[in-house]
């Protein structure tokens, strides 16, 4: 009885460990994935403020130039 009781420890134990194991795992994968599309997500708002800013800067010559000729 006593042996047993010390292979369903052991097999519980082991299946603990994998399965704790597989939800680290899985949360690592998760977190890897988030702060990748952050990433990404800050990397499209810097490109398109960039877009901004040098659309302003291409108006601000183009008025500067008008304004000269004048």
């Amino acid at each position: 009885m006593k042996f047993l009781l010390e292979l369903v420890a052991q097999v519980a134990v082991k299946f603990l460990r994998s399965w704790l194991r597989d939800k680290q795992h899985d949360r690592l994968v998760r977190d890897a994935a988030l702060k990748e599309n952050v990433t990404r997500m800050r990397e499209a708002n810097t490109d398109a403020q960039n877009r901004v800013r040098e659309r302003h800067l291409s108006d601000t010559r183009r008025r500067l130039r008008e304004h000269a000729r004048a």
